[in-house]
């Protein structure tokens, strides 16, 4: 969906209106009470209507006994009744032509009750007929401090700094947080947008109209549940191509996608796959409130970097060993020092030895002595390679002596310089007053910091891939044949599928005879596999259905035998066959697959293949279907297991890494046209041969919801 406003057009009304009508507040403080003061307070210049039967007037303002009696109809309704209350209210503003509501009142589907659920039934039915853009139900309204109009309750720590930073929130308790810590950071912030239950608007049509609002800089998205994953992706690349957006997503240690026989189900968990959409999109993923508003202030207050190199540098050994562990372990690259920006940084502190970055400088008064900072930001502002800078050091109140000469420095150095440049405490900063004016950014701590400065690179990084990658064309339909009762096809169903479909498959055919599997093995050529076929026996191997390197008639004919008489088999019933197969030597064993994701659709899957792949869900890695070659290719690099296997490990001939970044592409189209009934495919292994001779799929299989053919007349 390109532009969720043709759904809901009414979201300016909702968001930038020009009058208000707070239904239900009174003189004793009530939510509603509390939005219609924020509004005051907030300088709202447009009309505010209270409404309520019980009073004459409210805080000097004129109040009203309905909608019906205004001499106007209000662009955006605040309702502060209880449930039942509302729908009477909403009731009115659908006779009053009332465009956009707002419910704080609980008591809808998230109640969980019957009673609940006809409530909500009746919300759908009004918004449905009149299109009125309904916010909520159970949320804490919106507001925005650039436009100055206030339709939420949440609690305001004082004068809030305007600025470009909004936030949307599913959750209307972490607005407060989110104002309370993001208050005394002093950072500066326009929309205030609790979300609730999402009963008409979502967090989607919140990203799409925020993507548009010339006020917002950054976004920062809490977000609890998705409820319609392809539009929700969409608002969020459509907003990410304009602006950064930081999500703070709750609920990612709970189990999320359905179990599935295939090994790609458990491979592919939910909050993986989310972070996946966050990769694909190119939105920043935090851990929590620090650090979401840390990379918002970051990517709000800083110019986005030309190029991923960073060098970060600090006035102690110690800060310089943890700065080191701790951009380590958030993949916080730090490149190695061009050998004459190494000279001129030992130049500058006389130092014995080559920096390596991070790097310490030695002390603090080594950097204040003389303009040994402004030296240092020269040298690296003229390294072509350098496109970000930190520094490390303890930030204190004091700005006398020393201090002060180098926070000077800084101001001076960095009002004409256009890589961005951060300061970071070594340890968490929690300012009782306003923080000083040091010249740039000042980090709230060194972990969330760097995770700051990892955001402004990723970023950056993502809108230089964005301005020169063409769109992927959708999947084509595929078709999949079904049986009744049956959940998955055998691999050689699986295979011809795949076939069909242009995917490379390993020779082989079916037999359900040892003189049909002689003729095959004749056909095909020693040596051969032999594999059972049987719809109950997904996994083979573990039920020893499979013989490998049969390498002449007589060993065929026994296999056979043996496959065909086993327990395992004869207790399974319904076997199809045996499975006559080439053998590949010489390949690399690529798992490839797909997972039918509930809320974002196919979900593609890439880990060590073979008897590793029970052995590797921290090796794989996720990609949303489709995508073209070059995202391909980002994904095979994405798994070091598999690049060091492709690339020759222990000897071994290179294998044909193209091929398989060819194959992962093409099957990214056929998984995006697979019907929904299709929850799962598992390619294991693909056989990946030397470099040149292509790739096989050596094994599959097809999982689908249960079908139960339709009762006869």
């Amino acid at each position: 969906m390109a532009n969720l406003q043709i759904c809901h057009p009414h979201m300016d009304k909702l968001l930038s209106p020009r009058s208000l009508a707070f239904v239900g507040a009174n003189d004793k403080g009530n939510s509603c009470t509390l939005a219609m003061r924020t509004a005051i307070m907030l300088g709202f210049k447009g009309s505010i209507f209270p409404v309520n039967p019980n009073y004459d007037s409210i805080d000097g303002l004129r109040c009203y006994g309905s909608l019906l009696d205004l001499p106007e109809t209000p662009d955006s309704v605040i309702v502060g009744a209880p449930a039942d209350g509302a729908l009477a209210v909403l009731a009115q503003a659908e006779k009053a032509g009332v465009p956009a509501a707002t419910l704080y009142s609980a008591g809808f589907a998230d109640s969980g009750t019957a009673a609940g659920m006809a409530r909500q039934t009746q919300l759908l039915g009004v918004a449905k007929r009149s299109g009125m853009l309904v916010a909520g139900p159970n949320c804490m309204g919106a507001l925005s401090f650039q436009r100055g109009f206030g339709g939420s309750f949440a609690s305001l720590p004082g004068r809030i700094k305007v600025g470009g930073i909004s936030i949307v929130s599913q959750s209307g308790g972490l607005i407060n947080a989110f104002m309370e810590l993001g208050y005394a950071r002093d950072l500066a912030f326009n929309y205030l947008i609790s979300a609730g239950n999402e009963a008409v608007v979502r967090t989607a049509d919140y990203l799409d109209w925020l993507a548009d609002d010339g006020g917002t800089k950054v976004i920062i998205s809490c977000l609890e549940s998705v409820k319609d994953g392809r539009a929700y992706l969409a608002a969020l690349t459509k907003a990410t191509a304009r602006k950064p957006v930081v999500i703070l997503k709750l609920g990612r240690s709970e189990a999320g996608q359905q179990a599935t026989q295939a090994h790609t189900g458990a491979l592919a968990a939910s909050d993986e796959v989310f972070s996946t959409v966050c990769r694909r999109a190119g939105a920043v993923l935090v851990d929590n409130i620090d650090q979401a508003l840390e990379a918002a202030a970051m990517l709000d207050r800083l110019s986005l970097p030309a190029g991923p190199g960073i060098v970060i540098f600090s006035t102690s050994g110690g800060a310089t060993a943890l700065t080191t562990d701790l951009a380590d372990k958030i993949g916080l690259t730090c490149q190695p020092l061009q050998p004459h920006t190494n000279e001129r940084l030992q130049s500058i502190y006389a130092a014995p030895r080559p920096f390596i970055n991070p790097f310490d400088v030695g002390s603090y008064p080594l950097m204040a002595k003389g303009d040994n900072m402004t030296k240092t930001l020269q040298a690296l502002a003229d390294d072509d390679s350098v496109h970000m800078m930190a520094c490390v050091m303890v930030v204190q109140r004091d700005l006398k002596g020393n201090r002060a000469g180098v926070y000077d420095q800084v101001r001076s150095f960095m009002a004409n310089c256009a890589k961005p440049f951060a300061i970071i405490p070594e340890a968490t900063l929690h300012w009782r007053d306003v923080p000083p004016d040091l010249g740039t950014h000042v980090a709230a701590g060194l972990l969330d910091g760097l995770i700051g400065l990892r955001a402004l690179r990723d970023y950056a990084d993502f809108r230089r891939r964005l301005s020169t990658r063409k769109p992927v064309a959708p999947g084509r339909p595929v078709s999949v044949p079904r049986r009744p009762g049956r959940s998955v096809l055998t691999e050689y169903e699986s295979k011809r599928v795949l076939a069909d479909a242009g995917l490379p498959v390993t020779r082989e055919e079916l037999a359900r005879t040892v003189d049909e599997a002689l003729s095959e093995a004749h056909r095909i050529g020693y040596p051969v596999a032999m594999k059972i076929q049987s719809p109950s026996l997904m996994h083979k191997t573990d039920v020893g259905g499979v013989i490998l390197g049969i390498k002449d008639a007589e060993s065929l004919q026994a296999s056979f035998r043996r496959l065909m008489e086993s327990e395992v088999v004869t207790a399974a019933g319904d076997v199809d066959g045996v499975l006559v197969q080439e053998m590949l030597a010489d390949n690399v064993e690529v798992l490839v697959g797909m997972i039918r994701d509930a809320t974002f659709g196919p979900v593609v899957v890439i880990s060590p293949g073979g008897v590793l792949a029970d052995l590797a869900g921290d090796a794989a890695r996720l990609a949303l279907a489709p995508f073209d070659e070059e995202q391909a290719d980002e994904l095979v690099a994405s798994v070091p297991v598999v690049e060091r296997l492709l690339a020759g490990f222990r000897g071994r001939p290179k294998a044909d890494r193209a091929a398989l970044v060819s194959l992962l592409a093409q099957f990214s189209q056929f998984a995006a046209g697979l019907d929904e009934a299709v929850i799962a495919v598992d390619l294991n292994p693909v056989g990946v041969l030397q470099e040149g001779r292509g790739v096989q799929i050596m094994d599959a299989a097809i999982e689908l919801a249960i079908y139960e053919s339709p009762l006869r007349s």
